[in-house]
């Protein structure tokens, strides 16, 4: 069995690169090692991405292992035990620490390390969205619906000083996919909690002019 996961308290890059791993490795399940964002919580509450619980798999039956976005074993809750399996081959794709120095930097963490893919571009999702291109590998809307919350997210719509010209082909991609930017703009939004709103009220309130 091919398994596919992400890090502890997972983002919509991580939840997006699963996703789109998925068309790589078809037939693979999903799983949450544990956690996940509040934004990513809501989403998966409205929308079916056939993501199975942990405690319904059966790891003595998984045979690969695929990280997105995560590399350390530390950062997998109770699934860091398949480390020490020499029956499970490990492929691992992530965006952080592409400078870090050469493979051998990971192999020790993941002694049955078989393919690693960790480049320097915005968003993991990129990574794979690239993957899918290459093999004409066709996306429904609403997988580039998803794929674009991670892409979206992980850059700062874009604008973050990480962001690669890679990632923007990327956004083609999945804009040309049927991406709804809409959805992605709505889930994205970050309003104000009540907290916040009431100190924001207090400076106001507590506010001083002065003229030099």
């Amino acid at each position: 069995m091919d398994l596919i996961t992400t890090h502890l308290n997972a983002d919509f890059d991580g939840l997006a690169s699963m996703v789109a791993a998925r068309k790589l490795y078809p037939g693979a399940v999903l799983v949450l090692p544990g956690g996940a964002q509040e934004s990513v919580r809501g989403f998966l509450a409205t929308h079916h991405l056939d993501i199975s619980r942990l405690k319904d798999v059966a790891l003595e039956r998984v045979r690969r292992l695929i990280l997105v976005d995560v590399q350390e074993p530390d950062r997998l809750g109770m699934l860091k035990a398949l480390r020490s399996r020499s029956d499970v081959e490990v492929h691992i794709f992530d965006h952080h620490g592409a400078d870090d120095g050469p493979e051998s930097q990971t192999r020790p963490q993941w002694p049955h390390l078989v393919e690693r893919h960790i480049e320097p571009v915005g968003a993991t999702t990129t990574l794979l969205i690239e993957r899918l291109k290459a093999q004409q590998i066709i996306l429904t809307a609403a997988e580039a619906t998803v794929l674009a919350l991670g892409l979206y997210e992980e850059t700062g719509s874009l604008a973050y000083p990480s962001t690669t010209p890679r990632d923007l082909e990327a956004a083609a991609v999945v804009l040309r996919a049927g991406a709804d930017l809409n959805l992605v703009a709505e889930t994205l939004q970050h309003p104000l909690d009540p907290d916040l709103i009431a100190l924001l009220n207090d400076l106001l309130q507590s506010g001083s002019i002065y003229y030099l």
